[in-house]
């Protein structure tokens, strides 16, 4: 029998974020696409948070070309609730970085607000800027309230350490992603990705099995926002390792990879 999907707004965005947390947007997307004609009927806010979690779906896809478009509109939609906005407002910036635009104008201001510290301190580790994020990592870490923003915290300052060369043990970034697996599979997928970029940081010849491992389980979540650039790290792993001809093949899979998605920002730091 086909699948029988919920008829209004409310039903079909908890299914759509149920799907997303256990199974990813290979799940999730059919509930996200059709979100935003269901959400006409209901008012500006949820047309705004049916544009947030579609958006969310196809940036878990790499379909970063298709996102940007829908999101000013929505912000304005969610000028009533200040969590809904910024949660807009850190997708469209991640968009505009990503395929090397101009970020928008609703760049963070600082002080950072409490509650932007999440997406303030993932948005310096997309960017690269682990001495900016060491701190506010730590920070965060220290002031969250759920388990998942403390693993996130304690993930992203692991990376951190590890990008700047300093000693940083594993053991409490694993803990962490075992944390989110516990509630979100998916998502603990996506902190698995960073956990074996900041491997390589660490050793580059030995961490090739993390990030196999990694972009093994990133496949079968159906995240594919950070493939491009585990690629690129796998491709540098394998140089490393001394296996030339590997590595040549993984860097022309994560440079078609980065140009199919148009994260044009990865594909300007990998070397033809």
């Amino acid at each position: 029998m086909p699948e029988r999907f919920p008829d209004t707004f409310a039903a079909r965005h908890a299914v759509w974020a149920e799907l997303h947390a256990r199974f990813g947007p290979a799940r999730s997307y059919p509930y996200a696409w059709r979100l935003p004609e269901l959400a006409r009927r209901e008012g500006a806010l949820s047309e705004a948070r049916a544009a947030l979690a579609l958006g969310r779906t196809l940036y878990a896809m790499g379909r970063f070309a298709e996102i940007p478009g829908q999101l000013p509109y929505a912000a304005t939609l969610a000028q009533a609730d200040p969590g809904l906005l910024t949660a807009l407002d850190d997708l469209q910036r991640r968009c505009a970085w990503l395929r090397g635009e101009e970020l928008p104008d609703t760049d963070l201001p600082a002080p950072i607000a409490p509650d932007q510290r999440g997406y303030q301190a993932y948005f310096l580790y997309l960017r690269d800027e682990p001495a900016s994020l060491g701190a506010l990592a730590e920070d965060l870490a220290a002031g969250s309230a759920s388990l998942a923003e403390q693993a996130w915290a304690a993930i992203l300052a692991h990376w951190a350490r590890a990008r700047l060369g300093q000693t940083a043990a594993p053991a409490t970034a694993h803990t962490a992603v075992a944390t989110l697996r516990r509630q979100a599979p998916a998502e603990a997928a996506h902190a698995a990705g960073v956990v074996a970029e900041s491997t390589f940081h660490l050793g580059p010849a030995w961490s090739l099995v993390w990030l196999d491992d990694a972009l093994d389980q990133l496949e079968r979540f159906g995240q594919h926002h950070l493939k491009a650039r585990l690629l690129h790290f796998k491709a540098r792993a394998l140089e490393a390792a001394g296996m030339l001809g590997e590595a040549g093949r993984f860097l022309k899979l994560a440079r078609e990879t980065a140009e199919r998605q148009g994260a044009w920002r990865y594909l300007r730091g990998m070397a033809p």
